[in-house]
């Protein structure tokens, strides 16, 4: 046991690591306006764990997958965050259906339920074929170093909130709330977000 904590004492953490600036066809592209760009960008440990559905777990690296991700950090129990998993399931099979590697996940945290009742909530509100995980404990408290402890309870974060990440896992932005696209419906249904997460891989390389 102890030979296992060291080995984690010493495994990198991209928490410590500061991430480059978002390019600025990023920055300029009218569906980045949401998005907070940060003085200092972190990236969450990619070594911390996840619960996936059906008892499994795995890395936190390991779930974003090597590819560009928006996660989406929610509860069960949070109303706005529910009311969005219908919109966010709708485009989530539109990236799925393209050449994009650009995923959204949703990172669910802070919860008082397990990763499988989470998906049975989302099927409720017809929110299927969504790519969840259930942050582990520490986890939660590298959430709670990024965003900052939410007012109202400062055991977590304010939640919905949102991290734009690159595929190294690197934050390219970070956003709290329910976000609204260009045309001042959800963020999720505007079809200028659909274009900037279709593109964000090669806008990555301007």
């Amino acid at each position: 046991m102890l030979a296992g904590a060291a080995a984690t004492a010493l495994a990198p953490s991209l928490a410590e690591a500061a991430s480059a600036p978002a390019p600025r066809d990023v920055v300029r592209n009218p569906a980045f306006k949401p998005w907070s760009r940060v003085a200092f960008p972190k990236a969450l440990p990619q070594d911390q764990m996840v619960n996936l559905p059906g008892g499994r777990e795995t890395t936190f690296g390991a779930w974003l997958g090597g590819a560009p991700a928006v996660v989406v950090v929610w509860a069960t129990w949070c109303a706005p965050c529910m009311s969005e998993k219908a919109h966010q399931a709708f485009l989530t099979r539109r990236l799925a259906a393209t050449y994009t590697r650009t995923r959204i996940k949703m990172l669910q945290a802070f919860d008082n339920v397990g990763v499988d009742e989470g998906m049975k909530a989302l099927e409720r509100v017809n929110a299927k074929g969504l790519d969840v995980a259930a942050a582990s404990v520490p986890l939660e408290q590298s959430l709670i170093g990024l965003f900052g402890p939410s007012t109202a309870q400062t055991n977590r974060i304010a939640i919905p909130s949102e991290l734009l990440l690159a595929a190294d896992g690197s934050e390219i932005g970070r956003a709290r709330g329910q976000l609204a696209g260009v045309s001042g419906q959800s963020y999720w249904m505007d079809i200028t977000t659909y274009q900037f997460l279709v593109s964000l891989e090669h806008l990555m390389k301007g």
